[in-house]
């Protein structure tokens, strides 16, 4: 795998994860992610802090540690539903461990619950999403769908971007334009690698041009013809998958582009 793409986002971006400025889990904490765990209540923003603290921590790849930030994980996955929790934990400086964790925790299993967190996080949630575009998860997250050899995950990092850029938080869809993320789409329809990414691509395509020519902004059209788009749209419309052409017409339908079957 090449990791040269999240090699160049961890160097310019991590500003709390490196080793340096890690500490190993204390028997305090440890003891507290047992309670947790073992329905003893407790407070939810505690919770977050505590779990946070969990994920920011070293990391030595032993599977009694896998197996204490999956479950630290698991708990904040529990509260973060609450839109009112994901704002406290960017309020309280706790999503920067999530994004990083995401993106960079050699544990896959920590890897895809932080993006459920993320996923669940940053959905229709302006604050939440403008919080994950200040930590750079953006980019990190288009680095890691070209090296990422698990589907699943690589479903799940695609979800993220999708939550993160659709919606009325228009910096977040304005950042992904720039950094090219038409080309990305346009590349990841055509593989084709599972339906769900096809789908989440095409929801992506959907609201970027619907939002930006609402606006009068054209440029995001007209880019998506020149990149051959519309003729893979136009392949898609043959698609066995009845939500796929019915998603492909909302798109081409958002153009007022003619599909020609």
């Amino acid at each position: 795998m090449d990791w040269q793409g999240l090699l160049r986002w961890s160097m310019q971006y991590a500003d709390g994860t490196r080793p340096s400025e890690f500490k190993q889990m204390d028997e305090e904490t440890k003891q507290w992610l047992k309670d947790a765990l073992s329905s003893i209540v407790v407070d939810d923003n505690e919770i977050m802090q505590k779990g946070a603290k969990i994920l920011s921590e070293l990391e030595n790849g032993s599977p009694e540690e896998c197996e204490q930030k999956e479950k630290a994980a698991e708990l904040i996955l529990q509260v973060i539903e609450n839109l009112d929790m994901a704002k406290n934990m960017v309020k309280l400086g706790h999503f920067k461990h999530i994004i990083k964790c995401m993106i960079g925790s050699q544990y896959q299993s920590v890897r895809k619950i932080c993006a459920s967190i993320f996923m669940s996080a940053v959905q229709n949630n302006p604050p939440v999403q403008e919080n994950a575009l200040a930590e750079h998860a953006l980019e990190g997250l288009c680095a890691r769908i070209n090296e990422e050899t698990d589907l699943q995950l690589k479903e799940q990092y695609i979800a993220c971007i999708s939550g993160l850029v659709r919606g009325q938080y228009a910096d977040a869809r304005d950042k992904f334009i720039q950094m090219k993320g038409l080309d990305i789409i346009n590349l990841l329809l055509v593989s084709g690698e599972s339906p769900r990414i096809v789908k989440k691509c095409l929801l992506m395509l959907s609201d970027i041009i619907y939002n930006t020519r609402s606006k009068g902004n054209e440029g995001p059209t007209n880019e998506c013809l020149n990149l051959g788009i519309f003729d893979t749209l136009n392949y898609l419309m043959n698609s066995q998958d009845s939500e796929i052409v019915e998603m492909t017409q909302w798109v081409l339908h958002n153009t007022e582009t003619q599909c020609k079957n």
